[in-house]
């Protein structure tokens, strides 16, 4: 994606500001994202599935100045604010399964850029469950933000939005869902959906796929949630709407609570149901 059309907010001059360093990724940390390329028109994209955060960002020996244990995937208390957990392990049971889908899954944490808001949003300087301060994300310099976008952001969706016009022209159609995980809790309250949608706006594909999705997990289905595109902040933060209207396509989002990806047979069950739900979407919209 071209730099000029991604607009970012640069934080004013500040005695506080952190140095930032010349490039942000080195030839030890891994790629932006990770691809499997199917021949169908079916693309998942998981924005949030990985949790490394490069060298150059750690402060006093720590990722982002934040306790290792946020992005330890084996640790009990890792923090959703890092990663969907879950979604890296659903994403290979789906290559495995079907490996005639093509997906694009990140490899850095959300806490580095995430890129599911919009370039504006993209470095959050508070954690979203507490607002209390991520240290890392406090006072960046303007310069570390441009890194952050160039480096990491932009090539991720350049690649998102090359995938989707490249697919359209090969087959002339594509089934684009962006899937991600949410806590089984918020603010100490168990949350009863299993699984739901993020859409941007209610039309024919949107209820297509609600209907699938109930079709396959019952009452762990919930439409809009547990995060409702509807209402500011979520609607003005998420980039679903800037790849719809870049591409030309709907844009709808999948959930799926975390605790439901806990184990390999749960991860196994969740991937089959989803595709029996996007066999039924293939079959009703003729995608």
């Amino acid at each position: 994606m071209p730099r000029s059309q991604i607009q970012y907010d640069q934080q004013p001059a500040n005695p506080m500001m952190t140095a930032a360093p010349a490039t942000l990724l080195g030839p030890e940390d891994p790629p932006v994202y990770t691809m499997h390329t199917g021949e169908s028109a079916i693309v998942f994209t998981g924005p949030h599935n990985g949790w490394h955060v490069p060298k150059t960002l750690y402060k006093n020996g720590l990722k982002l100045g934040i306790e290792d244990f946020w992005f330890d995937p084996a640790h009990a208390n890792r923090r959703h604010e890092a990663c969907d957990w879950g979604m890296k392990e659903l994403f290979d049971a789906l290559n495995a399964k079907a490996p005639h889908i093509t997906t694009v899954a990140s490899n850095y944490s959300r806490l580095v850029v995430d890129k599911n808001r919009t370039a504006q949003h993209m470095v959050t300087p508070c954690s979203s469950e507490t607002d209390a301060p991520l240290s890392g994300n406090q006072n960046v310099c303007p310069f570390e933000v441009t890194k952050r976008l160039e480096e990491i952001y932009a090539p991720y969706h350049a690649r998102v939005d090359a995938l989707i016009q490249e697919t359209k022209k090969r087959l002339g159609k594509i089934l684009y869902l962006d899937l991600h995980s949410f806590t089984p809790t918020w603010n100490g309250v168990p949350r009863p959906v299993g699984v739901g949608t993020l859409t941007m706006f209610h039309d024919d594909f949107s209820k297509c796929v609600e209907d699938a999705l109930a079709a396959q997990y019952g009452d762990l289905f919930r439409a809009d949630e547990p995060y409702d595109l509807s209402i500011h902040p979520f609607r003005h933060t998420n980039a679903g709407a800037e790849i719809s209207g870049r591409n030309g396509i709907p844009y709808v989002g999948i959930e799926f609570r975390s605790d439901l990806l806990a184990t390999p047979e749960q991860v196994d069950d969740v991937a089959d149901k989803l595709l029996k739900a996007i066999a039924a979407i293939e079959s009703r919209t003729g995608l």
